[in-house]
């Protein structure tokens, strides 16, 4: 239950950032696996083909999708 659980799909890394804003405004928690995307700048990000995975808590799991989904990412 107070687990963190991956969302459905590794992002690309614009997509990484658009999903990452959406569950900061809806004040979701989340964290990624890989310290690399922490150690860039926003305006230096990494290589736009990398991928990331995107981990949120079990109980925001479902709003997490939700949220994303209507965003279409």
């Amino acid at each position: 239950m107070f687990g963190w659980k991956k969302l459905g799909a590794k992002f690309l890394t614009e997509q990484a950032y658009q999903a990452m804003g959406v569950l900061e405004q809806a004040r979701i928690r989340y964290k990624m696996p890989s310290d690399d995307m922490f150690f860039v700048s926003t305006f230096h990000r990494p290589h736009p083909d990398l991928r990331w995975y995107i981990l949120v808590r079990h109980r925001d799991y479902q709003r997490a999708m939700e949220l994303l989904g209507k965003e279409g990412l």
